[in-house]
């Protein structure tokens, strides 16, 4: 077995395998398949616990080291000369949102077990182990409220008690989930959260159109836009819809509307950078014969400045608390906040070195959506994501797709960038 890659630039990458790679998707796409061609699994439910089975099945039988923490963070390791040395990590997460797309999360685990198996191929002997990782709960909004919930405990950015007591809809809570999944663990190493490592490489589906409009199979992410979220209730009064003339009416929707309409005004500007959403909204009681009393929304804000984000926070405050309408107006900061990042510089001149090395042209991009790689750039500054094409940028629906080509270019450029990064 070689001791370096030096001379073999590419070697880890030409390793990779179409066959494996296109295979082991196929074979996690049927783990919780649903009738229109999507997943359907939520985070340590019985379908994300039967595809984290069948990896650690395959790593067992190929002799790799496999451990997890105590949030159900699933580690897969390949060895290196210095065995306790902190190692590369990557991977994603193999949850889904309800009724959701193939590829979201699981694509990036799979990149990392065909990495492992592309480094046996290329005979390369890492100077530190590389560690393939499932992280626990990566979609939030879909069993649990909030996302990241693996990737944040490790990094400490949430405490473990805080992280285990998340509550699902059925009450059950993430620790005790926790627990129902450990007889599908025994025997595997238990590791302390938050283990030193020396970098941290994720890939994924774009989830918009840039790389599919440009053309290009392979992105380098350059940073993560932060998010800002806001819940507003408006509340009015109950009145008869037939009897009630306007100038009687406290029309809790109708100034709903009114705000939101003001507060997307507010985000129409010339670089269509700032992403403005009201995704929730619960309107009381919900008749169609009753003039609304109450009405409940959430505003989710992103860009990639942070002083553009607070600026705009301040300002959808001061609209909402000078609302002039029939009806009272609050408004309250939610805790799911994230500032926006930079991935470094030196990193993701290194990815396009190693794309351009293997004949794939690619371009930087900037990440719309939150990702493990956000929490774990708090903590290990050599972090980066690459991004493939998803048609027509469609995710979280059944009709995700990405091209057999895609998943195979992009994880040739991921293999051989954690190769370099685990051999330096």
């Amino acid at each position: 077995m070689a001791n370096e890659n030096t001379g073999h630039l590419t070697a880890v990458g030409a390793a990779v395998s179409a066959e494996r790679v296109v295979g082991w998707q196929r074979r996690m796409d049927a783990i919780g398949a649903t009738a229109n061609g999507g997943v359907h699994r939520l985070a340590l439910g019985d379908t994300d616990l039967e595809a984290r089975a069948a990896l650690i099945e395959w790593a067992q039988a190929r002799g790799y080291d496999v451990s997890t923490d105590a949030v159900a963070n699933l580690f897969i390791t390949r060895a290196g000369r210095d065995a306790d040395a902190p190692p590369v990590l990557c991977g994603s997460h193999t949850d889904s949102q309800p009724y959701a797309g193939r590829f979201d999360g699981m694509y990036g685990v799979l990149a990392a077990v065909e990495t492992l198996q592309a480094l046996d191929d290329a005979g390369i002997e890492t100077a530190v182990p590389v560690t393939a990782v499932v992280w626990t709960g990566e979609e939030g909004g879909a069993r649990y409220p909030v996302g990241t919930l693996g990737s944040s405990a490790f990094t400490g950015r949430r405490t473990l008690d805080e992280t285990l007591g998340f509550k699902d809809a059925d009450g059950i809570t993430l620790g005790e989930a926790v627990r129902a999944a450990a007889p599908g663990m025994v025997g595997l190493r238990q590791r302390p959260l938050g283990f030193p490592i020396k970098a941290y490489v994720e890939i994924h589906i774009e989830q918009g159109r840039v790389l599919e409009e440009a053309g290009l199979a392979v992105g380098i992410v350059s940073g993560i836009q932060g998010m800002r979220r806001m819940a507003i209730e408006v509340v009015g009064a109950e009145a008869h819809s037939g009897t009630t003339p306007r100038r009687h009416r406290r029309d809790a929707l109708q100034d709903a509307i009114d705000i939101i309409t003001d507060l997307r005004a507010m985000c129409m500007d010339d670089e269509d950078a700032i992403r403005f959403t009201v995704g929730k909204l619960s309107v009381y009681p919900n008749a169609a014969s009753v003039v609304p009393g109450r009405v409940s929304f959430v505003v989710d804000l992103r860009h990639t400045d942070r002083d553009t984000l607070e600026r705009l926070v301040a300002a959808f405050a001061e609209r909402v608390k000078a609302h002039a309408g029939a009806c009272t107006a609050t408004a309250t900061m939610l805790a799911t906040t994230t500032d926006p990042l930079d991935f470094d510089a030196g990193l993701v001149a290194q990815a396009e070195g190693v794309a351009q090395a293997l004949g794939l042209p690619t371009m930087q991009l900037v990440s719309g959506a939150n990702h493990d790689a956000g929490p774990i750039a708090g903590v290990c500054p050599q972090t980066l994501m690459l991004f493939i094409p998803c048609r027509d940028g469609v995710s979280h629906n059944e009709a995700e797709h990405a091209e057999d080509e895609h998943l195979v270019a992009g994880t040739r450029v991921h293999a051989q960038l954690v190769a370099d990064l685990a051999s330096a």
